[in-house]
């Protein structure tokens, strides 16, 4: 039989299989689901699955060890390293209503939260304290969004939020997701103290429950490799009253950016080590990163930001914190004579980081195309040599680097725009591997997808280290070898959509 042949049996069995057990699915050219937020490829999947609850995917992993079919967990696509597409003959399986959903399977976007203490323990909002060290028991469907409206009456929030809140705690747990809270309570995985993971035995399908801290950090960003994560118990932090709290904006300009990332770079290396903080951003300015209309514009304290002398670069740094932890920001700032600092308020800080989050390139009719959004530079002192050759790599091209200021290092994104046309996209790639290769170097202290996962590139930039512990993890959460058994391939490659680009 060919292997072609024994595809399709197995699909076919698979759908026959889903359609006894009443699972959601659905079959054909599912060209919706050939990439994630990546742009990459391993094909246009023909089976995707939308299991709404543990038992549901429970029965689906035990019939794909009986029947020797591969798994690829999927949240919401938002990823950037192509973690989230199926090869050809695995079946994807769409985990955006688990645990998000009635026993009708219908979602609900609201809903009452459950919290627990850190042993698990039921607790009531009401009577918290903000020492209190406290975690809300989801579903990994859930996002960080509609958990925090859930949160907000109570007057708490999800302790870390990656920039995009629309994606599933299942999905920041595979990648060990950063943002905002990352500076005070560490990666996305740091923060889960509690899951439940559909994993296998060579014979079938079982249910586990890993409430030892060690082992759920070392299962944070296992890529999919290990089980589908059905539940998590995820930290949460009061939302702090504005008057405990310091916005700042410290802003530089200059018409060097070797020059601009040096000067930051030597000043985020002191707040590292001198304030406590929640969130670091830092974004560069240029006439088109607001419209001549925004209201942004008119703000009597933000306003000039964006009036930028012509030949000129600037950066601007903020920063949100508590009073306590942040004492020494203003005096830092000040041994830096080309830096000016401003506290601002909240409402202020918000319109900023709205602007941040925009800022890597979206534009009517162009796109943004992946590929270097996410490295992280470990030793500060080198983000200027890292900008110069950021700037010298991607001269001319469109949208602007923005990141993170983290304890650990300097996370940055930059996606160039292209007009959507084969020729623009083609030309966006392949600058992106012109600055993959300008500033991935070792001696900058330059790391990969440091932020969202590594998804196909998992050998190609993953540490020999990590290979060897994911391996483990693999062998003793999924010894029938089920879920995403590619990703452990070395020589696996992926495709830009409708091109021939690699990974």
């Amino acid at each position: 039989m060919s292997a072609v042949a024994r595809e399709q049996g197995s699909i076919d069995e698979t759908l026959a299989f889903l359609r006894e057990a009443r699972i959601p699915h659905q079959a054909g050219e599912l060209l919706g689901y050939a990439t994630d937020g990546s742009f990459l490829t391993l094909g246009v999947p023909t089976l995707v699955v939308f299991p709404k609850d543990e038992a549901e995917c429970a029965a689906l992993v035990d019939h794909a060890v009986r029947h020797g079919i591969a798994l690829v967990p999927r949240g919401t696509g938002s990823g950037t390293a192509g973690a989230a597409t199926a090869p050809p003959g695995s079946v994807l399986v769409d985990l955006e209503r688990l645990g998000a959903c009635d026993a009708r399977g219908h979602r609900r976007g609201l809903f009452a939260p459950i919290v627990v203490d850190a042993r698990g323990t039921p607790a009531d909002l009401a009577k918290a304290g903000p020492d209190d060290e406290l975690y809300v028991r989801v579903g990994a469907g859930r996002t960080s969004d509609e958990t925090n409206r859930a949160l907000a009456g109570h007057g708490w929030t999800v302790a870390v939020v990656p920039s995009s809140g629309y994606s599933t705690f299942g999905g920041n747990f595979a990648t060990n997701a950063r943002g905002s809270g990352t500076p005070a309570f560490g990666p996305f995985g740091n923060a889960v103290n509690r899951l439940r993971i559909v994993a296998t035995t060579r014979e079938g399908a079982r249910v586990l429950e890993v409430t030892d801290r060690e082992e759920v950090r070392r299962l944070a960003g296992h890529h999919g490799l290990c089980g589908l994560v059905t539940e998590l118990d995820v930290r949460i932090a009061p939302i702090p009253k504005p008057e405990d709290m310091v916005c700042a904006l410290l802003s530089i300009e200059s018409e060097d950016a070797g020059h601009l990332g040096a000067t930051i770079g030597g000043l985020m290396k002191r707040v590292a080590a001198e304030c406590r903080y929640f969130a670091g951003e830092f974004l560069f300015i240029d006439e088109g990163i607001v419209r001549p209309d925004d209201p942004i514009r008119k703000d009597p304290v933000l306003g000039g930001t964006f009036v930028l002398p012509a030949g000129r670069r600037r950066m601007i740094l903020l920063y949100r914190g508590r009073k306590e932890g942040m004492e020494a920001l203003p005096r830092i700032a000040a041994e830096f004579p080309e830096v000016a600092y401003r506290e601002i308020t909240f409402p202020q800080f918000r319109a900023l980081m709205a602007v941040r989050t925009a800022a890597t390139g979206k534009a009517l009719r162009r796109v943004n195309v992946p590929g270097a959004e996410d490295f992280i530079i470990y030793d500060p002192a080198r983000f200027g040599d890292v900008l110069s050759r950021m700037f010298a790599a991607v001269e001319g091209a469109s949208g602007r680097p923005v990141g993170h200021h983290y304890p650990d290092g300097i996370e940055v994104h930059y996606r160039p725009q292209a007009a959507v046309t084969r020729a623009d996209i083609e030309a966006a790639w392949a600058m992106i591997q012109k600055l993959r290769e300008a500033v991935l170097r070792t001696e900058l202290t330059v790391e990969d997808r440091k932020e969202h996962g590594l998804g196909l590139a998992l050998f190609r930039d993953g540490s020999p280290s990590r290979h060897e512990e994911l391996r483990r993890l693999k062998a003793e959460y999924d010894p029938a070898n089920v879920f995403c058994p590619h990703l452990l391939l070395p020589e696996i490659e992926g495709r830009f959509i409708g091109s021939s680009f690699r990974v």
